[in-house]
């Protein structure tokens, strides 16, 4: 296998500082740009970086090699201070920049393609340099490895400025390896870009909200510490994407979150991750903006990110208002045949979803792979099955999706959230700041919400086998076999209950008394110290339902193990009216060839949600539920308790 080889800078030079205002800059022959700092208003001066090239393996020797900057070319005129900014299309690097005016005066850059022994270069890694004030006579330059591709600037001297830098590599980019090719085609008067969310964090500052009108804090990576205001000095930025994970729950409140406004929210201490201004992203996303990919079985979800939604007005009681936010996830979910067809596709509505057959979407079908593409709109980046102007999934007035901006192909650059090669993915705070309205508030991100987080706590922690048992006996536990599901209004006073010898596996409960309530239920199967399978005859027998309870004060109520048998298991439920109306459970006993069983509860394992936040509780590895508990409303907290059932 032959060694792989960078381009990199070699020699560095630095230009004297010329005024701004009329500036105009292009790199000497194959040199290109790697830095610059200014000074001051549009009066100040500016200076340069420039570099010659080398090339170099793996191992960081020099390779010989004639290594070219070609095919010069100007980027339109764009408004300085607009915040758009300009990104280098795929493979090209900046190499000079010209500037009229102030702020409001206009900037175009040269881009140059790099060739090595007459062969075009592929740039890969793109990410942002740190954000800087513009007028503070501080240089920004790239590091040893990485070329600027782009540049970002909002207002005036006192705002905001930050480059797109990447690495050279001499490889072709390797082909996408997804099962289809999806393009996501923007609205021709689109502002917000897609962006990746690992640049939108180097951009943001940590907060910790203070409630009651208080300061909030911000985290200083310098101290590794929450401090009090609103400082905005370099080691409030570029917090370590790594330590976003650290902030998530464990033990019994796993499934909560740390964003403020939230159903699901812990309710104190939320986090939020803070830009300075509204970003606009990238208009060329074609290979630099990774889409995130988690897979369930056939369906594939890609989420999908933006600094700034921008959406139409929204109704609160009686009044209008604005649903925008910082930080803005979409995401769109294919379902696949058995032949890697598209079957399906989910698309992302504002705070809905739409499902659309295949016979209804925009495909193409190519010899091995599907091609489709679906709409974005303006300002709000709902997603539609083909242009148009929409208004089913809108508040008030309409999204528009044109198709005719930016086609971002959402496929040519994929990361997944499958495995822990994401490391912001169990950040639980909300990207983007708070805002009066959990709407205005910025969201969750996507481990949040595509169904991963429930999974990843099951696993979490899960007890072992030999942990729960000894040698010579037997732990039942839940069948693999496909889950029965039953679903009914909350408040309708239907008995919900498991089919013969078979008991509650999980609850999800959505919105208030007038919600839906959703129950799976699950066969057991007995295994024995070493996971072995042992056949035997499993029954769940003498059925009874316990007394009724008032449902906002069960607090202390109801779990299996409490009762005078500790062989019994939880197989039903049955709820009437609203939180102050009256709930009871059914339980039975659970018995292996005509023996009793004794069940255990493990309350390390119980987990505690909002009652209304639609949330599974998926049972640990090796337990089942064996109680709920609830206190309040539906913006109460619900616990699930969770043991195990030996057979002695």
């Amino acid at each position: 296998m032959s060694q792989k080889i960078f381009i990199r800078p070699q020699t560095r030079k630095r230009t004297d500082g010329i005024k701004e205002k009329n500036s105009y800059f292009l790199c000497p022959s194959n040199t290109v740009l790697t830095g610059r700092c200014h000074s001051g208003d549009e009066n100040g001066k500016t200076w340069y970086e420039y570099s010659t090239l080398a090339a170099f393996d793996e191992n960081n020797s020099l390779v010989q090699g004639n290594i070219i900057v070609d095919d010069i070319q100007w980027s339109p005129w764009l408004k300085e201070s607009s915040g758009n900014g300009y990104d280098a299309v795929e493979n090209r690097v900046l190499v000079g920049r010209q500037h009229n005016g102030d702020e409001n005066g206009q900037t175009r850059y040269a881009t140059g393609i790099i060739k090595f022994n007459g062969k075009e270069v592929t740039l890969v890694n793109q990410i942002t340099s740190d954000s800087i004030k513009e007028s503070r006579n501080i240089w920004v330059s790239s590091d040893a490895n990485r070329f600027m591709t782009g540049r970002h600037h909002y207002g005036d001297e006192n705002g905001t400025t930050y480059y797109g830098v990447g690495i050279i590599s001499c490889d072709a980019r390797e082909d996408s390896n997804e099962e289809v090719v999806i393009h996501v085609k923007h609205d021709s008067e689109e502002k917000y870009l897609p962006m990746n969310p690992e640049d939108y964090v180097r951009l943001c500052r940590l907060r910790r909200h203070n409630g009651g009108g208080a300061s909030d804090y911000g985290f200083n990576k310098e101290t590794s510490s929450f401090v009090n205001g609103n400082a905005k000095t370099k080691e409030y930025y570029d917090i370590p994407i790594s330590l976003l994970s650290t902030f998530h729950l464990y033990g019994e409140l796993e499934l909560l979150n740390l964003r403020l406004k939230d159903i699901n929210s812990i309710g104190t201490g939320e986090l939020f991750l803070q830009p300075d201004d509204h970003l606009n992203g990238t208009r060329e996303p074609n290979g630099r903006v990774a889409a995130m990919r988690y897979t369930d079985k056939n369906k594939i979800s890609y989420w999908l990110f933006w600094g700034y939604d921008f959406a139409e007005v929204s109704v609160v009681g009686d009044a209008k208002l604005k649903g925008n936010h910082e930080g803005d996830w979409e995401h769109l979910i294919i379902e696949l045949d058995e032949n890697k067809r598209i079957k399906s596709a989910t698309l992302s509505q504002h705070t809905s979803t739409v499902t659309y057959d295949a016979s209804e979407l925009e495909i193409v079908h190519g010899a091995t792979k599907d091609e489709l593409t679906v709409y974005c709109a303006n300002g709000s980046h709902a997603l539609y099955n083909k242009a148009g102007t929409f208004s089913d999934n809108v508040t008030i007035g309409h999204d528009i999706a044109d198709g005719l901006g930016c086609d971002w192909v959402i496929t040519d650059k994929v990361k997944s959230l499958n495995d822990d090669s994401t490391p912001w993915k169990y950040f639980s705070g909300g990207w983007g700041e708070v805002g009066e309205f959990a709407f205005t508030t910025g969201p969750l991100g996507p481990w949040q919400k595509c169904g991963g987080l429930e999974k990843d706590v099951q696993k979490h922690n899960s007890p072992s086998v030999e942990s729960l048992i000894k040698e010579g006996e037997l732990l039942l536990v839940y069948d693999s076999l496909e889950k029965k599901t039953r679903s009914c209004k909350e408040s309708a006073g239907e008995e919900m209950c498991a089919s013969q010898n078979q008991v509650l596996y999980s609850r999800i409960h959505s919105d208030d008394e007038n919600g839906i309530s959703e129950y799976k239920f699950s066969g057991l199967h007995a295994i024995d110290i070493n996971g072995k399978t042992i056949n035997g005859d499993i029954t769940i027998e003498d059925l009874e339902w316990s007394e009724w309870h008032k449902q906002s004060d069960s607090a202390d109520f109801f779990l299996s193990t409490d009762l005078e048998d500790k062989s019994r298991v939880l197989t039903g439920r049955q709820h009437t009216e609203d939180e102050n109306g009256m709930t009871r459970y059914q339980t039975g006993v659970v018995k292996f060839n005509g023996k009793k069983a004794k069940v255990t509860h493990y309350q390390e394992a119980d987990l505690v949600v909002r009652e209304s936040g639609g949330l599974e509780v998926l049972p640990k590895d090796n337990l089942i539920m064996i109680g709920i508990k609830h206190s309040g409303d539906e913006n109460g907290f619900t616990t699930y308790c969770q043991g195990y059932i030996v057979i002695s």
